[in-house]
């Protein structure tokens, strides 16, 4: 007899075989996810005070946020923020994910274009706990740059 909906010839499949076929998708959902990870390139995804802002109070903090954990070290020794040839001295802090960086300038320039800089040798953090993020890529692929005003 044919049960209505299933082709005639059709077998079930019994518990060791329907396991392999779940084990095959899974192990190539696991290999398509890695290699995406292994691709990915640090990069800022977004800037506070944001690129082309007027009218920044003097007393605002620079924020840059990344798409992934980024090295300490690396990233504060290639931040530059500058107005006219005024490189701005001042201290950083970071969330815990090493995805988030202010700087905390000590002061900036009154009615003056500043220049947030970063340069590509700024690298991921391959040492983060339980991370394997960084793969082939480790340095951003480019410099980043942001302008704005202040007041």
């Amino acid at each position: 007899m044919e049960r209505k909906g299933i082709k005639k010839g059709r077998k079930n499949l019994k518990g060791g075989e329907k396991m392999k076929i779940l084990y095959s998708i899974l192990f190539t959902l696991f290999i398509f996810s890695c290699k995406t990870k292994s691709e990915e390139i640090p990069e800022v995804i977004n800037v506070i005070p944001e690129n082309g802002a007027q009218n920044v109070p003097l007393n605002t903090s620079i924020e840059l946020f990344f798409n992934m954990p980024m090295d300490r070290r690396s990233c504060e020794e290639n931040f530059r923020l500058y107005c006219d040839s005024i490189i701005h001295k001042g201290n950083f802090e970071w969330a815990p994910d090493n995805k988030h960086m202010v700087f905390h300038p000590d002061s900036l320039c009154p009615d003056k274009e500043h220049t947030i800089f970063l340069s590509k040798n700024a690298m991921c953090d391959e040492d983060m706990p339980h991370q394997n993020h960084c793969g082939e890529h480790r340095n951003m692929s480019s410099d980043f740059i942001s302008k704005f005003r202040t007041k």
